[in-house]
């Protein structure tokens, strides 16, 4: 049996439906809560400097869905079959996106921005209330599959930190979630830690035999594997994770808003939040309506994406490198709004597999690397390679927003934030692959090394350098991917990028 440490602050909040998971399951962990004035000395000693982090016999990983999602595979919370699954991780990430929006406005300091970002908060939490209220009461009082699952666990284990941010019950007029509140906190195991762990005041991570793990979508995607919550085949699997990851967009768009301290630039930000909402939601609404009230359920490949590297080449490469034939569809940024509404979620890239289309670059990148071997030897590789994805979109998402943003004001801003993570994703990048035999994980090719090496040209783009000229292990594992037979045939004949 792995050792397990879960670190967070001393606060329910995000730590909570992980001790809820640990609890049900029964499995023994030591719940580290550290003094919130420790903080600044842990924080370089985190994954990318953030909690909760889950330590598996030492090894440190972070992301509190991930580290949900591994539990509830442990314990047989992660849905019987792979659409449960999907389910049960778009419910995850719609509880996450509730909590985003009470939290921008709970930690606002601005009285002004603060009453502004409350009325938003009145309108979207019930919005979403409504919807996970008739989803409980439509799956027999739990929220999928009509019995208990990880989702359930998530969304009680933070009800008292979103009651604690709103001053009130936010579930008083909404009688399934409430008989739900009432069900988990009548299970045993979870009632028992209750009685013991209420009061606000206590931190999350998690530790598999003392070795923790990061990235909340890495570690649930791992326990939700235990669980046999991730699908029936690579298929579902992946369309598992482009929903997840499309939640995961509006949520980093809610968060994005929140955090903001300048008033103009979070009216700005909180503008493009509310036009992307409602296509969200209502992609997600047609989604399950044509799975049968669910998310989801020898092949032709065709790869739709603009005429630049950006978020498509790392699936260029995975294919070419995999040996899977495919049309490589590269659109105009001039036909692109002609196709948009074509394309799931109004976005690109897509893959196209027999015609029915796959969006999301991380979910198409997972299915791709399962394929071709490259998503490493057991779930605890496959965490860390995740964990490792999650960690290089943080970064190029940064630097992208920086790069497209046109007022110049915020344009500055924005530079000045990248260029301080800059450095401190590469050197932890760089450590990572030293200590891993010049690979990302496992001292073996995975789906990291062939992301890295795609981001590499759109990186240099932006940054006019050589992003990794002060790196030498990420220098020669860019040169080494590269260098690999089909992937070389694949750069020397691809065509000119616009970027």
């Amino acid at each position: 049996m792995p050792s397990y440490k879960l670190i967070y602050f001393p606060i329910t909040a995000l730590a909570e439906p992980i001790r809820f998971l640990f609890s049900y399951a029964g499995i023994e962990f030591e719940d580290e809560r550290f003094d919130r004035n420790d903080w600044p000395k842990l924080k370089p000693t985190m994954p990318f400097g953030k909690v909760p982090v889950l330590e598996v016999d030492g090894k440190k990983i972070d992301q509190s869905t991930a580290i949900s999602r591994y539990l509830a595979k442990q314990c047989g919370l992660a849905g019987k079959n792979d659409w449960e699954s999907l389910e049960i991780d778009s419910t995850v990430d719609t509880i996450h996106d509730v909590r985003a929006s009470i939290a921008s406005f709970h930690y606002e300091s601005n009285e002004t921005a603060k009453n502004e970002k409350l009325k938003a908060t009145k309108e979207t939490v019930p919005y979403y209330l409504e919807r996970l209220d008739a989803q409980v009461k439509k799956n027999g009082g739990y929220f999928v599959g009509g019995s208990l699952t990880w989702a359930d666990l998530v969304f009680v284990g933070l009800l008292d930190y979103l009651n604690f941010m709103m001053k009130e019950d936010i579930v008083e007029k909404y009688e399934n979630l409430k008989q739900l509140q009432k069900t988990v906190e009548e299970v045993p195991a979870i009632k028992n830690w209750i009685e013991k762990h209420m009061p606000m005041g206590q931190v999350p991570v998690l530790e598999i035999d003392g070795k923790q793990y990061h990235q909340s979508r890495a570690i649930g995607r791992f326990l939700a594997k235990k669980g046999n919550l991730y699908g029936s085949n690579d298929f579902e699997a992946m369309e598992i994770d482009a929903t997840v990851d499309s939640i995961e967009d509006i949520r980093q768009a809610m968060t994005l808003h929140y955090w903001e301290q300048d008033p103009a630039f979070k009216a700005k930000l909180k503008d493009t939040l509310f036009q992307k909402l409602p296509n969200y939601l209502d992609v997600f609404e047609a989604q399950v309506k044509k799975n049968g009230g669910y998310f989801v359920g020898g092949k032709t490949y065709k790869l739709l994406y603009f005429n630049i590297t950006g978020l498509g080449e790392s699936i260029r490469f995975l294919l070419s490198h995999c040996g899977i034939k495919f049309e490589d569809v590269r659109l105009t940024f001039d036909d692109w709004p002609k196709h948009k509404s074509n394309v799931p979620m109004g976005q690109v890239p897509v893959l196209e597999i027999d015609g029915k289309q796959y969006h999301q670059s991380r979910a198409i990148g997972r299915f791709i690397a399962k394929k071709g071997n490259l998503y490493g030897s057991d779930d605890f590789e496959a965490m860390e390679i995740d964990a490792t994805i999650d960690s290089m979109d943080d970064i190029r998402l940064v630097l992208s927003q920086y790069y497209w943003e046109k007022d110049p004001a915020f344009k500055e801003k924005l530079k000045e934030t990248a260029f301080q993570k800059l450095p401190y994703y590469l050197d932890k990048f760089e450590a990572q692959v030293k200590k891993n035999g010049g690979y990302f994980v496992g001292g073996k090719l995975s789906w990291a090394d062939f992301l890295w090496a795609a981001y590499f040209d759109y990186l240099s783009f932006v940054l006019e350098d050589d992003p990794n000229k002060d790196h030498p292990e990420l220098k020669k594992l860019v040169e080494k991917v590269r260098g690999l037979p089909n992937l070389k045939a694949y750069i020397e004949k691809r065509p000119t990028t616009q970027l």
